[in-house]
């Protein structure tokens, strides 16, 4: 018999705002608070010596996550418009922050995690059509990822709380990527094109 709730609220808003006639600021803001609270209770028969010969055994278990869960994502862009509607300048970034906490116990035994995930991106490219066949395009390219979790699992007590075992792992993460690319497009006809390209990575 399992029984749970899922509570989650979210907001969201978003603007363009013109500097000029070519070139435009984007923001957008997005944050979502969510969590849940499931108990499970299964009843299982387990043999025994004596009468009765099968014993009834209950096993509960409890999953719950904290009500200060919270996640939100930042987005801006930058856009310049030319009169050749190939021909753009773009600026963005990107942010997530991600935090999470939840504990789940089996009959006595508990496990708590503290997660929180921070990504990045940064967006800059640059087309340029070299006529009416061929085009340009160069860019950069940043994506950074940070991940942090803290965990203490297997929390056992006896029915007096007297805690026998503590386990603790922690893991740090952190990556890194620069990138720097090059594509060339050509149209050799309406049914034929090529697109040779070249992208540096740092990580």
């Amino acid at each position: 018999v399992g029984t749970g709730d899922r509570f989650g609220q979210s907001f969201n808003i978003g603007a363009d705002y013109s500097i000029s006639e070519d070139l435009i600021f984007n923001i957008n803001l997005d944050i979502n608070n969510r969590y849940k609270e499931d108990i499970d209770s299964q009843l299982f028969f387990q043999e025994a010596t004596f009468e009765p010969y099968l014993e009834p055994i209950e096993q509960k278990s409890e999953e719950t996550e904290d009500k200060d869960n919270i996640s939100y994502d930042i987005f801006f862009e930058l856009k310049n418009s030319y009169d050749n509607p190939d021909k753009e300048f773009l600026i963005s970034y990107g942010f997530n922050n991600n935090y999470e906490s939840e504990y789940e116990t089996i009959i006595i035994d508990t496990t708590f995690i503290d997660e929180e995930k921070n990504n990045y991106e940064v967006d800059i490219s640059y087309k340029l059509p070299l006529n009416k066949n061929s085009q340009l395009e160069i860019g950069y390219d940043g994506r950074f990822n940070q991940s942090k979790e803290d965990m203490i699992f297997q929390l056992s007590s006896d029915e007096e709380n007297n805690w026998n075992f503590t386990g603790n792992n922690n893991f740090n993460y952190s990556r890194s990527i620069h990138a720097l690319y090059g594509e060339y497009q050509i149209k050799i006809n309406d049914k034929l094109s090529l697109k040779p390209s070249l992208r540096i990575e740092n990580v």
